[in-house]
Parts: C-alpha cells; structure tokens; sequence
C-alpha cells in the first residue's frame, strides 16, 4: 500500500490543501494500523520547492497517541503562510518518533523517509488595475 510504514503505526490516507489569502491549512489524513501506541511520534508536514528549499515547517500531533486504536483515522491540520506566488510546491511529510527523531521508512522504498506529495502551482491572478 503507497503511504505505509511497514512496522510503524500509520497509513498516509490523503492531504487536503485550504488556501486562504492569509495562509495555508494542509490536513494530512491517516489511517491507524497498529495501536495503541506507547511512544510518542509527530507528523512532519514541510512546505518545499521544487529544488528542495524548505519554505516553512509545521510539524505535529494534535493528539495523544495513548488513546488512538487500529482503525481510527487522524486528521492533522498543518498551517503555513501562504508560499510566494508562481513556486512550484510540494508538501513532504512522514512520521517519526519523538524519544529518538527516527523518521519512519516507507514501504515502497525503504531507504526513503518521507512522502512527498505535490500541491498546486501558484498563480495568483493580476489585480486589475485602477482607472485613472
């Protein structure tokens, strides 16, 4: 299954991306495959560029996961200032573990450590302009 981190507590089910004028609130939704969990984790979400750079970071997890069980599925809302106007963006995001920062692998290339998951390019339309 895309998404999956074999031997980890999650499945990436998909990201919804709302774009306000002021900012950007990007849900990550996940399935729980294996709980409860004992040890605390956080859900990465970093807004990138195609080349990489790392534009902003809103990291976390807005729930004990001592309470969540095998079948249950999380929503996590990330928000970010709204990326500069014609970049190509992209959301890469995973989980990892909080005791150690151990990024999770995932199953489809276990030498990779997080999903990256493209969002739309940006463009933002031209104000008219005003009559003089």
């Amino acid at each position: 299954m895309a998404g999956a981190y074999p031997g980890e507590p999650l499945v990436l089910l998909g990201v919804v991306t709302i774009e306000g004028e002021q900012e950007w609130e990007i849900e990550t939704w996940w399935q729980v495959v294996e709980g409860p969990v004992e040890r605390p984790f956080s859900l990465m979400a970093h807004l990138i560029t195609d080349e990489g750079t790392v534009l902003a970071i809103a990291d976390g997890l807005g729930i004990s996961p001592l309470v969540i069980t095998a079948g249950d599925v999380l929503v996590q809302r990330h928000r970010f200032p709204v990326p500069p106007a014609g970049a190509s963006i992209w959301l890469r995001t995973g989980g990892y573990w909080l005791d150690t920062g151990e990024l999770w692998a995932t199953e489809a290339t276990p030498e990779a450590n997080a999903l990256f998951v493209p969002l739309r390019r940006l463009s933002r339309p031209s104000r008219p302009s005003r009559p003089r």
